[in-house]
């Protein structure tokens, strides 16, 4: 008899894509290691998995001060891993300065985020040739509320944004806290709602593929020593920053 071939369903075939380009990355002895590091964050992971139009990350510059006494970092490697974003994977990147102590680096999909502008009518139509911190502030120019701009770029579903905006925020209401792979926000207590299960399902579904894949997760095992000298790099700033304990969290998959 022959053989069939399985049907592979689009979210299938959307990982195989990924994991075959991220692999590339994983495995190329010219790209740095941190680089290879950082894109192992959650929300990045996401990103590239085109589950999340963007995501960030944060430091201080007390830590990129300590990746330099190391040899890990140069100021230039913001320009080098957003080289390495746009030409391997058609992601567009920036470096912004929010304050003395902060230091944030975003990535983003134009693509999704055009998806995602296209289901929210309030929100103002985005020509790419500007960036992004362009856009939102166009938006915010406009009037437009500041959660539904963040909360519809970092992918949040639409229940969610709304019920957010609805009650000003979650911090004086009950609500149930969805708090999964790097993301959290809260929806209204009771059954989630259909988007945020099928958001969670697809999350849920791309871990667990990332988790089985045996070449990727090989070259994370090479990698988890540098790993594990950022995460200490990060404890021990935050000790010295708060009395409180350290977020025990795992930043990177």
């Amino acid at each position: 008899m022959p053989k069939f071939e399985k049907i592979r369903t689009p979210e299938e075939k959307e990982f195989e894509k990924f994991a075959a380009k991220y692999l590339e990355v994983l495995q190329d002895k010219k790209v740095p290691n941190i680089y290879k590091v950082l894109l192992r964050q959650k929300g990045f992971l996401l990103v590239l998995g085109k589950l999340k139009p963007m995501s960030e990350m944060e430091w201080n510059p007390e830590i990129l001060d300590e990746w330099k006494k190391i040899k890990i970092w140069q100021d230039r490697d913001f320009n080098g891993i957003s080289r390495l974003l746009l030409k391997k994977f058609n992601l567009h990147s920036s470096k912004i300065q929010k304050s003395p102590e902060i230091i944030k680096f975003k990535i983003y999909d134009q693509d999704q985020v055009k998806d995602q502008i296209k289901k929210i009518p309030q929100l103002l139509a985005w020509d790419t040739q500007k960036n992004i911190e362009e856009w939102i502030e166009d938006n915010i120019n406009a009037g437009i509320n500041r959660d539904l701009i963040y909360g519809t770029l970092y992918g949040f579903p639409k229940s969610a944004i709304e019920f957010y905006i609805k009650h000003h925020g979650l911090a004086h209401i009950l609500h149930q806290n969805i708090g999964t792979y790097g993301e959290n926000y809260g929806v209204e207590k009771g059954n989630l709602p259909e988007d945020v299960k099928l958001r969670e399902k697809q999350k849920k579904n791309f871990f667990q593929k990332l988790s089985k894949d045996t070449a990727i997760q090989n070259e994370f095992k090479k990698l988890d020593p540098l790993k594990d000298k950022l995460i200490a790099i990060k404890n021990k700033e935050i000790l010295k920053r708060t009395k409180y304990q350290v977020d025990t969290r795992k930043e990177y998959e």
